[in-house]
């Protein structure tokens, strides 16, 4: 009610105004003047941003508020459930730590049987023990392929959840809204106009995930 926010002197501040005043509000500035500020920086001065203070500040401000976020959204997570519940982002740079551990243990063990080969060619020549060498170099070529084909499906199964985000972000987003209460009604109004605000955060839903990972490696 406007009579309740702005006409009078004990202001009730409405669910719906604190969404807009601290959520809806930041977000539009960012979207609208951040690109019009980047273009102006790279066409009218030099095509270069300047690492000003003033830049290297908003970006402090960016990164802080993205770390807030992502303690929110976490703790919400946790809040709501008794089990513990983490994101994606949690297992998947560990998991990728291991294999890429596992693929240089093996690449190096490969690469230094080669060179002890190459340097002893003479010897295995002379005894004539090439067979049973190359069975051993390709018992650790074997392996390497197997830490490389499980380091493929990892990625590839990353890939695929982090492309599938921006979807999930909307079936999970109607499902808790039509779940949490019965007097939600998920109409056509509230679901376009929802899905034209995912479509708008698309992207960056499905990219800012990839940059934490490959930030973690």
């Amino acid at each position: 009610n406007w009579n309740l926010t702005w006409s009078t002197r004990t202001p009730i501040f409405t669910s719906c105004f604190i969404k807009i005043g601290l959520i809806w509000a930041p977000i539009a500035f960012f979207w609208i003047f951040a690109p019009a500020e980047i273009y102006y920086m790279m066409w009218k001065k030099g095509m270069k941003v300047p690492w000003s203070t003033l830049n290297i500040s908003k970006l402090v401000v960016v990164f802080f508020l993205m770390i807030v976020s992502l303690v929110d959204i976490i703790y919400q997570m946790i809040r709501f459930t008794k089990i513990d519940v983490r994101p994606v982002e949690y297992y998947t740079p560990f998991l990728i730590f291991v294999t890429m551990v596992r693929l240089m243990k093996d690449k190096d063990r490969r690469t230094k049987l080669m060179n002890e080969i190459m340097n002893g060619i003479k010897v295995l020549k002379l005894y004539a023990w090439e067979n049973s060498f190359i069975k051993e170099v390709m018992s650790f070529r074997s392996m390497e392929v197997a830490s490389l084909r499980a380091q493929a499906y990892l990625s590839g199964a990353i890939t695929f959840v982090f492309s599938s985000a921006p979807f999930l972000i909307s079936l999970a987003s109607f499902a808790t809204y039509v779940l949490i209460d019965p007097n939600n009604v998920l109409d056509a109004n509230k679901a376009f106009v929802s899905l034209s605000l995912f479509n708008i955060l698309r992207i960056p839903t499905a990219l800012l995930p990839m940059i934490i990972t490959y930030t973690a490696m």
